[in-house]
């Protein structure tokens, strides 16, 4: 009955974003946007040479490249910032919310790409909560989760062709957000964060490289979109996880240069039960540029009173279904913005009890 009454405030009570101070946090709705599943977060175009791109073109554009994504501030690229940033990882994004929680999760990638377990970095999930009765007034608690993913300085491949490259996560996908009222952000708590540059309600990532031209063909990014790459995707009818032109095919690298995507590569389906958000993640990346550690990305909605051991129990449907803790609930993508192949990469994570299974499930390797 609680589950019942607690979704039927999410679903037509009130809306999470109208009552909320602070503007940084955008609604991401169930139904998508007009024209994409996904809305800008990095919107602001800029000129170089004469052509218009994306500031920072979705991290391809390096110091070295000449189109470094800056830092949001209180006047300039900060939609879907929270600026200033909380103080650290462990500050909730917005007052009159206290920690509730926390977990440490590692990212181990074992695909056709790997010998076995290879452990890349770890995931950080951090759960804060508003009461009803706080301000604004809801009808019921409010949790706010933040995911911060954070990369190791390690080669995660035995196969040849990728010899020493590094794990880049390209894509956060959340999962369990089945019907709910969803509010999202993300916040620089680290000077070496990669900011969000598009969030979207989908479980679909797709892939953005940089222009096409010899000798690299993108391989090690650039300051200009490429051919065909679209800074919003458009809306479709792909439901898989990563959609664009993949720069391996099974063990192999293809052939440069790389066909430009259709317009069907660069689409997502809207999915309601997923939320991604896209960033530009990883120890030493091929575009010259060092970002580690991911933005903080923060998911809002309507929760209730468990306790922390309730929520980092393992949710069973029969033993535990108030178990928050399920398998499989965030995916992290490398997408092929530059030399690496389409992986995906399952890990644990909170989910607001009384939703259903999570689906699709992981197959690697994406």
């Amino acid at each position: 009955m609680k589950n019942a009454t607690l979704k039927l405030a999410v679903l037509g009570v009130f809306s999470i974003a109208s009552t909320q101070a602070i503007s940084a946090f955008v609604n991401i709705p169930t139904t998508g946007f007009p024209s994409s599943a996904y809305t800008r977060c990095m919107a602001q175009p800029t000129t170089i040479g004469g052509s218009a791109t994306t500031v920072g073109n979705f991290g391809s554009g390096s110091v070295g490249n000449g189109n470094p994504t800056p830092a949001p501030t209180t006047t300039a690229n900060n939609t879907c910032a929270i600026v200033p940033a909380p103080a650290n990882d462990s500050t909730s994004p917005e007052t009159n919310y206290t920690f509730v929680t926390s977990a440490n999760r590692p990212i181990v990638v074992n695909n056709i790409y790997t010998s076995g377990n290879v452990t890349v970095g770890a995931l950080l999930e951090v759960i804060w909560r508003k009461p009803a009765a706080s301000a604004p007034v809801t009808p019921t608690p409010v949790c706010i989760v933040g995911t911060r993913v954070s990369l190791t300085n390690v080669a995660y491949s035995s196969v040849p062709a990728l010899s020493g490259v590094r794990f880049e996560v390209n894509d956060l996908a959340r999962g369990g957000l089945n019907g709910l009222t969803v509010d999202a952000a993300y916040a620089l708590t680290t000077s070496t964060a990669s900011p969000v540059y598009r969030i979207g309600r989908t479980y679909s990532s797709v892939q953005h490289r940089a222009l096409a031209f010899a000798p690299n063909y993108g391989d090690q990014g650039g300051a200009l979109p490429g051919v065909g790459y679209l800074d919003l995707p458009g809306l479709g009818s792909f439901p898989g996880s990563i959609n664009g032109v993949n720069r391996f095919t099974g063990t192999a690298a293809n052939t440069l240069p790389l066909a430009n995507p259709a317009t069907a590569q660069q689409e997502a389906s809207v999915n309601d039960a997923w939320i991604n958000f896209t960033f530009d993640a990883n120890a030493v990346d091929d575009d010259g540029s060092s970002n580690p550690i991911s933005a903080m990305t923060y998911v809002k909605f309507a929760c209730n009173t468990d306790n922390a051991a309730t929520i980092n129990s393992a949710y069973n449907p029969t033993t535990n279904p108030g178990g928050w803790t399920r398998s499989d609930v965030i995916r992290l993508r490398q997408t092929a913005q530059e030399f690496s192949p389409f992986i995906s990469v399952g890990t644990s994570g909170y989910v607001l009890p009384g939703q259903p299974a999570i689906t699709p499930s992981s197959v690697a390797p994406f």
